[in-house]
Formats: C-alpha cells, structure tokens, sequence
C-alpha cells in the first residue's frame, strides 16, 4: 500500500498590463506501508510544476516561454513496465509556443527541447532527448463549430544504443464543436509515422504507421456537478522497444457537494501492444482502474485532499500482472 503527501503552490506575477509569469510548483513524498525501502529518495515534483512566461506581440500575438519539470517513481504511470516497485525518472520541456489570433483564424505554432532521464543504472538506456515541433491553423466556421489541421514531428536521440533512434510525426485534422451551452465536443484523427533507424541492440527493427484518433467530450450536467469522457488511439515510444500501440478511455467527474467539500472520480480503460523484436514475445497488457478523492477547501485559495486510487493489469507475458492501491494525501496553496 502507498501513501503520497504533497503540496502545491500557484503563483502569478503581472510584469506589465499584457505580460504576465507564471510559477506553478507541486512537490511530493512516496511512503509504502509494508517496504520503507521503496519509500522516495528525494521529493517528487508533479506534472503540472512550471515556469512560464507570457509576452504579447501586438493585439494578435502571444509567445508562451516555459520550462516544465516532472520527477517521478511510480512505475504503474507506464502501462508496458513490471516487475518494478520504483521507476524514478526526471522529464523536462523547455521551449515557446506562439498564439496567433484573427477573428476567424487561430494559429499556433511551437517548438520543445524534451529530456528524458532515469534516476537509476538500472534503466538509463532509457534516456534519451527529443526535439519536438508542432503546428495547427483553426477556422471559426460558426460560434458553435471550428475546424482545423494539426501536425507534428519529433527527432529522437538516446545516450545509449540500447534502443534505436527515431524519427515521428503526425499530420490530421480536428473539430471543435458546441452542442449546447453546456456540452462540448472534440474530435481529431489523422496519420502518424515512426521511423526508426535499427541501430539499437534490442533488436527491434518494427516501424509505426497508421491512424490515429481522439474523440473528447465535456458536459456541465448542473452548477455542481460536470464530467468528461475521452477515447482514442496513438503510438508512444516504447520502453525498451521500438514503440507501443495505445487504445485507451477515461472518465472523469467533478461534483462540487458544497462550499467546504468537492469529490472528484475518475476511470480508465487501457489496450497496450509493444512492438517487440522478431523472434521475441511481445507484451500484450490490459489495464483498468480509477480513483476518487475527496478534496476540502480550507480557503478560497487553500484545500486539503485524500485520494484513493486502484490499478489492475493482465499482461500476457508471465509475472508482469500486477494490482496496486494507493493513497494519497496533498495540500495546495494557490
């Protein structure tokens, strides 16, 4: 059983009238029940912890400067990892976003220097750095539809020659719809290619291309409660193969109970392949779970929560099936 204590800080500073940094910073401890020896080595830092600032470029522009940092341990974030109790790795992007607005176009174009590295011999030939583009353009066809293309592309570098370097991107189109007031909906598909250069020893020599896809939809059902549904399909990079084809839904509610108390769910189903070398079993994993946290707001700008979380994963390759509770304790300021 783990328990996680965290606190968070939000914070903003108005530089100018348009021009505005933003530090937003998460820290956490691990602690298991029954194996102090897995307890964190050092403090976690959450998704979500950054450093950013915005300048506008006249009335149309806005150029977003970030620098956002994970650290983590948990290995159950990685559908694909077992037979582990401690996955600690540092994830950073550092780069600028550009936002440009007319009254029926939006632009957006941007560019991240992303560093993945373990905290561990044990996994370092999974660190590796990659150089990510991304652009989209978006039509206001009515106040209730937009439409618009998207495309991205990355170079992948790893320090060790374990895996094999690569190069991906992807190329689609999108649809952001307003049923109603009060329901929102996003779809999105189109093609992603991987290419890798068959250098690594692992000996996967498999490539990726094929469709991708996500279909997202939102509703505020009252002033209280709302919720969240997402389905799709796309490849990641693999750990320590080539890649591995995700099918996935989630689930996510909010109901704000009163002014002191709000409960938050959650649940997700996940299909994960990986590419795996000729001649080798490759995994197969399935894995469902969820969570529900109970959050109590201390301040207008404080709260305390509890979270309770359940994972379950059935993989076809021996002694990689696994379940996990855990239980976290956080403390936000904003």
């Amino acid at each position: 059983v783990l328990f996680r204590s965290r606190v968070g800080l939000d914070a903003e500073w108005q530089v100018t009238r348009l021009n505005t940094i933003r530090l937003g910073l998460s820290l956490g401890y691990a602690k298991y029940l029954n194996h102090s020896g897995l307890d964190t080595k050092s403090l976690l830092i959450d998704p979500g912890t950054q450093f950013a600032f915005d300048v506008f470029i006249g009335e149309n522009v806005r150029v977003n400067i970030h620098d956002r940092i994970t650290i983590a341990q948990n290995p159950v974030d990685e559908a694909t990892l077992s037979n582990t109790s401690r996955f600690p790795r540092v994830q950073n992007a550092s780069g600028l976003t550009a936002f440009i607005r007319f009254p029926d176009f939006d632009f957006v174009v941007g560019y991240d220097h992303f560093i993945f590295n373990t905290l561990s011999s044990e996994f370092s030939y999974l660190d590796r750095t990659e150089e990510q583009f991304f652009a989209s353009v978006r039509r206001r066809v009515s106040d209730a539809l937009r439409v618009g293309v998207e495309g991205s592309a990355a170079i992948v570098r790893y320090s060790d020659n374990v895996s094999s370097d690569a190069t991906t991107w992807t190329a689609g189109a999108f649809a952001d719809a307003s049923l109603s007031s009060y329901t929102k909906l996003r779809i999105s598909g189109g093609y992603q290619s991987m290419r890798f250069d068959g250098n690594g020893t692992n000996g996967d020599t498999k490539n990726f291309g094929s469709w991708y896809a996500n279909l997202a939809a939102s509703q505020r059902i009252s002033q209280y409660l709302s919720h969240t549904m997402t389905v799709g399909r796309e490849a990641r990079i693999g750990l320590g193969v080539n890649f591995t084809d995700y099918v996935f839904a989630r689930y996510a509610a909010n109901w704000r109970m009163n002014d002191l108390l709000t409960w938050d769910f959650d649940a997700f189903l996940e299909d994960a392949r990986d590419s795996g070398a000729p001649g080798a079993a490759a995994e197969h994993a399935f894995r469902w779970g969820g969570g529900v946290t109970l959050r109590f707001h201390l301040s207008s700008r404080s709260d305390l929560s509890l979270r309770y979380s359940y994972v379950d994963k059935d993989s076809n390759l021996p002694l990689r099936s696994y379940t996990q509770n855990s239980g976290i304790l956080s403390l936000n300021y904003l």
